[in-house]
């Protein structure tokens, strides 16, 4: 056996774990992703796929392999998202293989194995609901900052806000961190920084929350626990004791997995479509693409469809319908 036969011989006899404990593991170190992509990409090979084809050579895993791995999965009742994302990592994963020459062909094939998902119509908080008071929390404080300051940012991203990203004298915040899971996040989620106008408004409050704040150093976080606690607030703390409650007291009825801190997100891009159009909406957001904006954060209402009727009844119908 010559070294070109034997080093296709070997290639091809690697396994599906195998591929994942190198080329894989490699693949995306290179493409620099976030930690919670990772960590959510390991959590779908961990529970689902290595268990299915770890030790089977990645080369033999066939089309027909795939279309039983997701019947079987079927079994395991998981929301239609989680077998989306279970599909995304499959697909992109053989591609890499294909990449390097380890297989011939993807096996996982969109017309066959793609999952059907209906993005679910998420509840979008009202301006009146929003501007409510949260008086009787026991974050009073925070809560006000991060109802005031949350509009369009993401709440791992606000929680990582340290008093050096302010600038009193241009008037901006600065967003370039992120908060997950309990340690701090070195960008954000799309890599970027995102740079906001600090409104006269919110100007006023923060200075009055750095007035008597104790943790004031430039990287020391604008949304630290208490006094001796100079972590950045739990995400969940603050949800169960300042959003809900606040929302329980606003007579606000709450949708499970549906009205967290992203809720603020979808209203702000909602008023600002309305108000300016989908591009200064997706501005606001931070998304690279105005298509993510359109397609998450901005279900159509009756208002939407009342006015572009009334433009097609006016540019067109009203001229040639007979007078009332």
């Amino acid at each position: 056996m010559n070294s070109k036969t034997l080093k296709s011989f070997l290639l091809g006899a690697i396994s599906a774990y195998g591929f994942v404990e190198s080329y894989w593991k490699t693949y995306q170190q290179n493409r620099g992703l976030k930690e919670s992509t990772r960590g959510s990409r390991a959590a779908n090979l961990k529970n689902h796929v290595i268990p299915v084809f770890g030790t089977i050579p990645i080369k033999a895993i066939s089309s027909s392999d795939i279309s039983n791995f997701f019947r079987a999965l079927e079994s395991k009742k998981l929301c239609s998202k989680s077998v989306l994302n279970v599909y995304q990592l499959l697909h992109v994963m053989f591609e890499v293989a294909a990449e390097h020459d380890l297989i011939d062909d993807n096996p996982v094939r969109k017309k066959l194995h793609r999952p059907r998902h209906t993005h679910k119509k998420m509840p979008i908080l009202e301006r009146r609901e929003r501007t409510e008071d949260s008086s009787g929390s026991p974050f009073a404080l925070e809560s006000r900052l991060l109802v005031h300051c949350a509009d369009g940012v993401r709440v791992g991203e606000l929680l990582a806000l340290q008093w050096k990203d302010i600038d009193w004298d241009e008037k901006t915040i600065t967003f370039s961190r992120g908060f997950w899971r309990g340690r701090l996040q070195e960008s954000t989620k799309t890599g970027q920084e995102h740079v906001r106008h600090l409104p006269q408004s919110l100007e006023r409050v923060l200075a009055d929350h750095l007035q008597i704040s104790k943790n004031i150093g430039p990287n020391d976080f604008v949304f630290c626990r208490s006094d001796e606690d100079s972590r950045p607030h739990d995400p969940d703390d603050l949800r169960r004791e300042v959003l809900y409650p606040t929302l329980d007291r606003c007579g606000i009825k709450r949708t499970p997995r549906a009205d967290g801190f992203h809720a603020f997100r979808r209203a702000t891009s909602k008023y600002l479509r309305k108000a300016s159009g989908l591009e200064l909406a997706a501005v606001q957001l931070g998304h690279k693409r105005m298509t993510t904006t359109d397609e998450h954060y901005n279900d159509r209402d009756m208002d939407d469809l009342k006015k572009a009727a009334e433009l097609v009844e006016g540019a067109f119908i009203s001229s040639f319908a007979p007078d009332c």
